[in-house]
């Protein structure tokens, strides 16, 4: 038996050398033969998150300014050939013979101080009826005229086009006409009691919202729109740049992480084994620390030795198969368990053995 055990650890530590010397000899190639290693897989695993998420932010942007763009797109072209509606042309002659009723004084009409109100409010609501005649751009501004921090990107960016859209139209000749006349009747001296309007002013109303002069409202409103169309596609173009460019990059990373990870497996693989097998040598030479043979004998015959010899070789090919990736983690876990419930049920036996001996 002695022999038998001899033969067998010469075999074991032959193995176990010419292992050893194939590993270092390995890593000492693989150092001169491939370049740097790439970032840990730790690091770019911390850079890959990140980036995850400036991607993340980047495609729902980009997915809001596609719907805005769409929905600015059918808007611009509902206004070809966009009417003053009927409401606007009324006011407008309703305000000019108002001003038309005021009596004449010094070759202007001196409009009193109890009509002001009135008027305002004629004014206020012919640029209401401008409104009026661009229902979609009106709706788009009634639905995100809310708290700015509930806004989702989608409407914040429609708030701001219905806002452009409006001070577009404010800058036409007619529009600003019309808020100058408002702002006449606004009384800050309480002195004041008359206003004075030139003789032509219901014949400039009325021509400046005719069904001709109104281009130029829709022109504006027009250009308010491709202009905010164009600051969107240019914000598209500069998103998707930025959004290839960080998926490269992501891909590349995701690349360091699996290189890294090879290579950390190829170190554990060339340096674990050998470390691995080291252990169970130690572990078969101590019974040869003790020099009484019949406890050598005893341990030897005990099973235990042979026991730690087969889980070594039952883990270390788990899990070499687990850094091959040909084994899941699930199936892993499972295996690994498993040897452990058998060694610890089979130390928990072998104390009863013992005393079962014992006591025969």
């Amino acid at each position: 038996m002695n022999a038998h055990l001899s033969s067998l650890r010469s075999v074991g530590l032959s193995f176990l050398i010419c292992l050893l010397a194939d590993t270092v000899w390995g890593a000492e190639q693989d150092e001169k033969s491939n370049p740097p290693l790439p970032p840990s897989p730790f690091v770019a695993q911390q850079q890959l998150s990140e980036i995850a998420k400036q991607v993340e932010l980047i495609s729902a942007d980009l997915a809001s300014r596609d719907a805005v763009l769409s929905r600015l797109k059918a808007e611009h072209d509902k206004l070809k050939g966009t009417v003053p509606a009927k409401a606007l042309q009324e006011d407008v002659e309703r305000l000019a013979r108002q001003i038309e009723s005021q009596p004449k004084d010094k070759g202007f009409y001196s409009v009193a101080r109890p009509h002001f109100s009135s008027m305002q409010n004629l004014i206020s609501k012919i640029s209401d009826d401008v409104w009026e005649s661009f229902p979609g751009v009106l709706e788009i501004w009634r639905n995100t005229r809310r708290d700015p921090r509930t806004l989702v990107s989608e409407d914040q960016f429609l708030s701001e086009a219905a806002e452009g859209f409006q001070n577009a139209l404010w800058q036409v000749p007619q529009m600003r006409q019309l808020e100058y006349l408002r702002g006449s009747f606004y009384v800050i001296d309480s002195s004041t009691s008359r206003v004075s309007l030139a003789l032509t002013l219901p014949a400039e109303l009325r021509a400046g919202f005719d069904a001709k002069a109104f281009v130029a409202i829709v022109q504006a409103a027009q250009g308010a729109l491709v202009a905010e169309m164009t600051r969107h596609e240019a914000k598209l173009g500069s998103s998707r740049t930025k959004l290839a460019s960080l998926k490269d990059q992501q891909r590349r990373l995701q690349e360091a992480v699996e290189e890294g990870q090879s290579q950390i497996d190829k170190k554990i693989i060339q340096w674990g084994l050998p470390a691995f097998g080291l252990l169970l040598l130690g572990i078969l030479a101590i019974p040869k620390l003790y020099k009484d043979k019949e406890l050598q004998a005893t341990i030897f015959s005990s099973g235990i030795v042979l026991d730690m010899f087969t889980v070594f070789l039952l883990t270390i090919t788990i899990l070499l198969l687990g850094l091959g990736h040909r084994l899941s983690e699930n199936v892993l876990g499972t295996l690994l368990g498993g040897i452990s419930g058998y060694v610890l049920g089979r130390s928990n036996s072998r104390p009863r053995d013992a005393s079962a001996g014992y006591r025969t």
